[in-house]
């Protein structure tokens, strides 16, 4: 236990992990926002400061290859904050919009079943990789909390909505076929 303790000290100060801590940190802000202000302007910047903290998994992934740190920690953090992310958001539109509960029902279905899979395999001493088909779930995923944030026509968001819970779907037997 001692050596898991010093590792996560040691791995956690890499800049891979240091990005992938900060957009956990910064993960509650955007909900928030769309919690306890109304208003284009707020939404705006709810939207902004979403999409920047959304991009920084791209920018965690590239350090994290291109110094060559990828660590534990970064393969078992990144793909939580991610689920953190929208998930906190969704909670804070929760608040204004019951209807949403509906879709954070089924992310949460969806996270949770996905992490048994995980779980299994990382406890018969394999390793997850993320998948395409995974990194392009949590970019629409992305894309949808953008779109749910700004004033669309619910035309739109109920389409982009569809879609998604499509793609998790999707995602999801994607990754019972490979880990299976």
């Amino acid at each position: 236990m001692k050596e898991l303790r010093e590792s996560f000290w040691v791995d956690i100060r890499k800049p891979p992990n240091v990005v992938t801590a900060t957009r956990l940190i910064l993960s509650p802000l955007p909900g928030l926002m769309v919690f306890c202000y109304d208003g284009f302007s707020m939404r705006v910047i709810a939207a902004i400061l979403f999409g920047l903290i959304a991009i920084t998994d791209l920018l965690d992934g590239y350090l994290a290859r291109k110094l060559n740190m990828i660590t534990k920690l970064g393969i078992f953090m990144d793909p939580i904050v991610d689920k953190v992310l929208v998930s906190l958001l969704l909670i804070g539109f929760s608040f204004t919009n019951p209807t949403v509960l509906i879709l954070l029902a089924i992310f949460c279905i969806y996270y949770y079943f996905v992490s048994q899979i995980i779980k299994r395999v990382i406890a018969s001493g394999g390793e997850v990789a993320p998948t395409t088909i995974g990194k392009v779930n949590m970019f629409c995923q992305d894309s949808l909390m953008i779109i749910l944030i700004l004033p669309f026509p619910d035309r739109l968001q109920v389409a982009a909505t569809a879609f998604v819970v499509g793609m998790a779907f999707y995602s999801f037997i994607s990754y019972k076929e490979k880990y299976s």
